[in-house]
């Protein structure tokens, strides 16, 4: 099996464990040592990856569904952000044509209040499995997680820092090449467009010395 074929979150596991030299696969993310080290791998690494740079397979726009009562505040309407985001909306729109960002909102835990009766949001999400990524990404994200698991499990620097080169081209930790700028470089050359963000999104953020 290869990133072309992973469509499960497991499946792309045990392709890792295979990668980083660990003997067997996995059928659950509990259940075992093995399974446990697994898991705790697995879900921060992909969701960093996920959120690395404004990939077009997750990076959604969503109108927001309004709450009945309103916010115990000055604003008037309060809505309900998506539960599959990861981490916050790069930018709130209050009008159908999704044009214009605004910053007169506030956000509190799971909620957007501010006084515009309509509201949509520009988020990433986790898509529901790796078989709605991209296969250049999961074959990168792949690469990572095999690297992580190689010195976790094993202990086996070697190939560690064999696979996470392969990964991203080299050591360094800002390291932007290997797979991971494949990946970029192939969603660049994919139309349409992402809709622009306010900043640029966090990978330009990142090169310019922003959060």
């Amino acid at each position: 099996m290869d990133a072309a074929t992973v469509l499960t979150d497991i499946q792309l596991a045990s392709q890792a464990l295979w990668r980083a030299g660990v003997a067997g696969g996995i059928e659950k993310f509990d259940g075992g040592d093995l399974q446990e080290k697994v898991a705790a791998a697995y879900w921060p690494l992909t969701d960093a990856a996920l959120t690395l740079t404004t990939w077009r397979f997750n990076t959604v726009t969503r109108k927001l569904s309004q709450l009945a009562s309103p916010p115990p505040s000055r604003w008037a309407y309060r809505y309900t952000l998506p539960g599959d985001r990861l981490g916050e909306p790069y930018a709130i729109f209050f009008d159908q044509d999704k044009t214009a960002g605004t910053q007169n909102f506030e956000i509190f835990e799971d909620e957007l209040w501010c006084d515009e009766p309509i509201a949509f949001a520009l988020y990433q999400r986790r898509p529901t499995s790796p078989g709605k990524w991209s296969p250049i990404f999961r074959d990168f994200v792949m690469t990572d997680l095999a690297a992580v698991l190689a010195l976790d499990i094993n202990q086996d620097r070697s190939r560690y820092q064999t696979l996470k080169i392969e990964a991203y081209g080299s050591l360094d930790a800002n390291a932007f090449g290997g797979k991971l700028a494949l990946a970029v470089q192939r969603e660049a050359m994919t139309l349409p467009p992402v809709q622009a963000l306010p900043d640029g999104g966090p990978l330009v953020r990142a090169r310019l010395g922003g959060d």
